[in-house]
């Protein structure tokens, strides 16, 4: 079973990436996010115009079961499903795997957000350090 999920985790992974629109995980800093509005006027009444796979667009600042995250997760899904001709006992397995990618790109999205008293040079700096005292941490590993 790990097998087939880190044989089924990078199309699934290239497939998301295609549909954000980005290359890299950490262009996901840079997508912008669906109007708060209407993601809670798609939330109070499911009938209300919902997310589309293109530009595929998930509330990063809300959780994953939050409704308009679980729609475009199961539009996700289905396309793949549909697209890659899944077996049937696959299917959770590549819901799992879409949960993690968007876990991975919300811990993304997140760091790169301002918090209080910080502005854009704050965010860089502090993503630097996140990535010297990573580095530093690493090559004393390696050694």
């Amino acid at each position: 079973m790990l097998e087939a999920h880190l044989c089924a985790q990078s199309p699934i992974r290239k497939e998301m990436q295609r549909f954000i629109g980005i290359t890299q995980d950490a262009a996901i800093a840079n997508i912008s996010l669906p109007l708060e509005s209407v993601v809670n006027a798609f939330a109070k009444d499911l009938t209300q115009r919902g997310p589309t796979l293109q530009p595929m667009r998930f509330a990063l600042d809300r959780p994953y079961t939050h409704p308009w995250n679980h729609e475009l997760a199961e539009k996700f899904v289905n396309r793949i499903v549909h697209e890659q001709n899944v077996a049937e006992d696959d299917i959770p397995m590549v819901y799992e795997i879409c949960r993690q990618r968007f876990d991975t790109l919300q811990g993304i999205w997140r760091r790169h957000q301002a918090g209080e008293d910080e502005d854009r040079v704050d965010v860089a700096k502090r993503l630097q350090e996140r990535k010297d005292r990573t580095g530093n941490r690493t090559r004393k590993n390696t050694r």
